[in-house]
């Protein structure tokens, strides 16, 4: 369980249900009014291993949902599950057809014998091989998603609108910091997991070249610290908050060296935000630069318990209008607001809350039938709702989230609509291109498997 501490709990926690492990016996059929013959024969040529036959490929969990995709013309009415050495037939099911013409769903979850297995449908032929067992394979998927978060350009993110990518990574060294831990991915063992490691080099990196615009002479206007802007500062002064109480937990040493960055990045940028609102028509800065502000503030107050952080946090929250919850910057301002230690505006975490719930409703009964479908041009979106709904499932524990956010942990590992899996090694399909590429997805997913990986670690 996460030690990840609330200001404010919610009513309306709901007992965890247990099932029963089934031993006898495996052989089983879902098919209303049809016993399956031990004579059955297959009358049709099939291929083999078809990526129209999509499986979850870190494998099933024993007591988990389990879930088969099929894509094609003319899909047939069952599915059958066979043991993958023995060729046995274990299980046979309805396909669920969906508004997709092309996609149908079979539900094996009944199926709970540990064992390697593949899924065999007519016309379209068979799945890739896959496993049952007590949990899943995700450390080598683990390796794939932080390696290739760590292989970032430290340089990227001298843009600080880059720094958004990083905002997932802090949170989740937050929520699950047993998931997370020092391996052999970075150079240096010293007890600090290798995604800090590199953040705290991504940090130096900034410090190093930053260039305050005092130091700015005529000889270099060009410089393009020269179109700096209040948002600019305030993430600046956001990553380097939550940075500093992040290492604080590790090396004590080095807090006080981010602290120092952020309240200057912080103080500038409310310069920046006065002449915003001088050269405004209203008067007023943008909801945008509220919002960051909000962010920052909440993040400098959880740290230094400075109460000028609180009240600046709580104006601008009313500034922004405190009901964007679909805006990230307002989001992450609100895991920081309710997650501080100190005394807060309990009224209005209660406030935010319900706007957080309300947003989580609107989205959650669709993807629990329908996560499946979210295109790779979605993703993002869709995992910052994933996000999200972790979020509110920390602060009020739901046996029906725990459920939906298992399924969802699938779309990564091959249950989606372009059959693609996040790492090739843990699979046996196409390569993880597409996730790879986007660095803000991939350090999303870092946040969803942290909670995997702590869970898996904690057994």
């Amino acid at each position: 369980m996460s030690t990840f501490f609330f200001c404010m709990t919610l009513s309306g926690c709901h007992e965890e249900e247990t099932n029963e492990q089934e031993s006898e016996p495996i052989v089983q059929s879902a098919v209303e009014g049809d016993a399956f013959a031990s004579e059955y024969e297959i009358s049709y040529d099939t291929k083999e291993y078809t990526p129209n036959v999509i499986i979850d490929q870190a494998g099933y969990e024993i007591e988990g949902i389990k879930t088969v995709l099929f894509r094609g013309d003319e899909l047939s009415d069952t599915f059958q599950v066979y043991e993958y050495v023995t060729g046995n037939l274990v299980y046979e099911g309805d396909l669920v057809h969906t508004s997709n013409a092309e996609l149908s769903i079979g539900y094996f979850t009944e199926l709970r014998q540990e064992g390697i297995y593949y899924v065999q449908t007519d016309r379209i032929g068979q799945s890739y091989p896959f496993s049952i067992k007590k949990s899943k394979d995700i450390q080598v998927l683990y390796q794939s998603v932080v390696e290739n978060f760590i292989k970032q350009d430290t340089r990227r993110y001298f843009n600080s609108e880059n720094l958004e990518e990083l905002f997932p990574v802090l949170l989740a060294l937050e929520m699950y910091p047993g998931g997370f831990f020092d391996g052999d991915l970075f150079s240096t063992q010293n007890n600090i997991p290798d995604i800090l490691d590199y953040m705290l080099e991504v940090a130096d990196e900034i410090m190093k070249y930053d260039i305050y615009p005092e130091e700015i002479n005529e000889s270099n206007k060009t410089n393009t610290k020269l179109d700096i802007t209040a948002v600019d500062e305030m993430r600046q002064a956001a990553f380097f908050g939550k940075l500093a109480d992040t290492v604080n937990r590790y090396d004590s040493s080095q807090t006080s060296t981010y602290t120092k960055f952020a309240e200057q990045k912080y103080t500038y940028a409310v310069e920046l935000m006065k002449k915003e609102a001088e050269d405004s028509a209203s008067g007023k800065v943008s909801v945008i630069t509220s919002e960051i502000a909000y962010f920052a503030s909440s993040e400098l107050y959880k740290l230094t318990g400075r109460y000028t952080y609180r009240k600046s946090a709580e104006t601008y929250a009313v500034e922004s209008g405190g009901t964007h919850i679909e805006d990230r910057d307002m989001f992450y301002g609100n895991t920081a607001y309710m997650s501080i230690r100190r005394s807060v505006n309990v009224d209005f975490c209660i406030d935010q809350m319900a706007l957080m719930r309300k947003e989580v409703i609107a989205w959650e009964d669709d993807y629990r039938t329908s996560y499946y479908m979210v295109r790779e041009s979605e993703a993002e979106d869709f995992l910052f709702q994933c996000i999200e709904l972790l979020w509110i499932h920390e602060l009020n524990y739901s046996q029906e989230y725990e459920e939906l956010l298992d399924e969802i942990f699938s779309y990564f590992t091959g249950i989606n609509m372009d059959g693609l899996s996040y790492s090739e090694e843990i699979g046996y399909t196409v390569s993880k291109e597409s996730f790879e590429n986007n660095v803000l997805l991939n350090n999303q997913y870092l946040l969803i498997l942290g909670r995997k990986m702590q869970a898996m670690l904690e057994e």
